[in-house]
């Protein structure tokens, strides 16, 4: 997982309008449009973790972003993730800067509530919203709900950003 994350990050194209940007990205909070199945069993809704993004301007208000980290899932057992997305940006009243966009992930997760993970690939649309000076800022994911299967409620997940140099 550790070498997806890398590659996908180290893909930065040579012709960048601006200098890429580097953020360490936390575990996150999500909201489960249904409930488990599963008798006395909860989602979780706040999940631990700690990740990368790399987000390089392509120009023209689009920017390209490879993302890869580790989190609890919403049966709170551990996995991980990487992906690179592809937003148009945009900026308003000088104070906030907003993304929207679709992004192809590999998500290792559980599939039960035994813990036994699966990797799962996953083209999903993907927002954001920052400060002007991308010191800090949100990620925002849907995953739509597939089938009837409860392995895959609909979730919509945020996670709080915070750019380095």
């Amino acid at each position: 997982m550790i070498a997806v994350c890398l590659t996908l990050i180290g893909l930065a194209t040579a012709a960048q309008a601006a200098p890429p940007l580097w953020y360490v990205h936390t575990g996150g909070l999500s909201y489960h449009f249904q409930e488990t199945r599963a008798p006395d069993r909860k989602w979780r809704d706040q999940h631990a973790g700690l990740g990368l993004e790399r987000r390089a301007d392509d120009g023209d208000g689009m920017e390209t972003r490879w993302t890869g980290g580790v989190m609890q899932d919403s049966r709170s057992f551990w996995g991980g993730y990487a992906g690179a997305a592809y937003m148009k940006r945009w900026r308003w009243s000088g104070v906030a800067d907003a993304g929207l966009g679709v992004g192809a992930y590999a998500i290792y997760r559980s599939k039960n509530w035994q813990g036994d993970r699966k990797l799962v690939p996953a083209v999903l649309p993907s927002a954001s919203i920052n400060s002007i000076d991308h010191s800090i800022g949100f990620n925002f994911i849907y995953i739509p709900r597939l089938g009837r299967s409860e392995a895959t409620p609909s979730v919509l997940f945020t996670q709080m950003v915070v750019s380095f140099r």
